[in-house]
């Protein structure tokens, strides 16, 4: 389909499907485990994957933008009981938030990424504030290889447009994000027993001119300035 309406009417049919093939191969399994002869269903691999989401076993990230798509997959996703955890760069859920909070549902989104296509001329720089404010799990994010190599400097600007704490900053780009793919039980904060992955600044991570000075991977040291400093007035060296 080349419009929303026909992408939501084919997932909802999809949907409908995923459904009706779980209900099959569950008479196909009580008939069976009950000693009759019956013939089992031929399996097709895409409903069986819609199933298992039907069923809660795989959650659902999704893609999208506009506060209209968004309105719309809350509607599919509570019809069907579906486990939707993300709301991937959902740029205008500001808009909706009121229909987000509360369902636990995470928005991974940008800070000020604007107008590079039609679905982001209203995106804001608010929106990460704006969301918290509602108790939204949000996690800034990028898709960019150069940018997420300095997301602190993205969580800063949420601070500055927002007005959010410092500490509400950092844990969109760590604990937020754990708890986005549900692995904040190992990591994502500082505690005893998680995986100790680690980022040490040289000062405030918020700050602009902070650099990494070691990282830790599991307790391991992966990278030490020292080991690529060449000597005074350097920037790290190698990297």
């Amino acid at each position: 389909p080349a419009t929303r309406l026909g992408i939501f009417a084919l997932l909802r049919q999809k949907l409908l499907d995923a459904r009706q093939y779980r209900e099959k191969w569950e008479r196909y399994r009580d008939s069976v485990a009950q000693g009759d002869d019956a013939s089992e269903p031929k399996r097709d691999l895409e409903l069986e994957t819609l199933a298992k989401v039907l069923a809660g076993e795989i959650a659902i990230d999704c893609h999208c933008y506009v506060a209209s798509e968004i309105v719309t997959l809350l509607g599919i996703a509570e019809e069907f009981e579906l486990p939707l955890t993300c709301l991937s760069h959902a740029l205008e859920a500001y808009k909706v938030r009121d229909r987000i909070a509360g369902k636990g549902i995470s928005v991974l989104t940008h800070t000020d990424w604007w107008g590079y296509k039609h679905e982001a001329y209203d995106a804001i720089p608010y929106q990460p504030g704006m969301l918290a404010e509602e108790d939204i799990n949000v996690v800034i994010i990028s898709d960019s290889g150069d940018v997420i190599r300095r997301l602190n400097g993205e969580a800063a600007k949420v601070v500055k447009y927002s007005g959010i704490s410092e500490d509400q900053a950092l844990a969109m780009i760590t604990i937020n994000a754990a708890r986005a793919l549900e692995i904040d039980s190992r990591c994502g904060s500082i505690e005893v027993g998680k995986d100790a992955d680690l980022a040490i600044f040289d000062r405030h991570p918020l700050d602009s001119f902070s650099r990494c000075v070691t990282t830790l991977v599991e307790g391991e040291i992966l990278f030490s300035d020292d080991q690529y400093n060449q000597g005074p007035g350097t920037q790290g060296g190698a990297r």
